[in-house]
């Protein structure tokens, strides 16, 4: 694994402290770097927050260090009620689907009226 190797010196991480952080030996991480040791999920995840890198970069799935968090674009909640909504199981009928909006908006209307006060 070389780069925890090229992370580590990079941060100027000596191994020994590292290995310490980790709970595990030098000879342990030196093992790691080398590709001689598999690495357990705990380390991985450990050595991933301390990088802060994503896990994948550590496994070399992506060159890619900062991780891509995609948010889909903001949604109005009337339109959730045009595709098919489940509650507890079941799906929904449009009757409740148009009383469920009501109910949103008169809370809605209420919630904004007592900010105001």
């Amino acid at each position: 694994m070389n780069r925890i190797r090229e992370l580590r010196k990079q941060r100027k991480i000596p191994a020994r402290k590292l290995a310490e952080i980790l709970h595990i030996s030098t000879k342990h991480l030196y093992d790691l770097e080398r590709g001689h040791r598999r690495l357990h999920e705990d380390i991985i995840n450990k050595l991933a927050d301390i990088f802060d890198v994503p896990v994948d970069y550590l496994l070399g799935r992506t060159d890619c260090k900062k991780e891509i968090n995609y948010s889909p674009p903001p949604q109005e909640i009337k339109d959730i009620f045009e595709k098919p909504v489940m509650y507890q199981g079941s799906p929904l009928t449009e009757e409740e689907k148009e009383d469920i909006k009501k109910l949103l908006d008169a809370a809605l209307k209420i919630i904004k009226k007592n900010r105001k006060a």
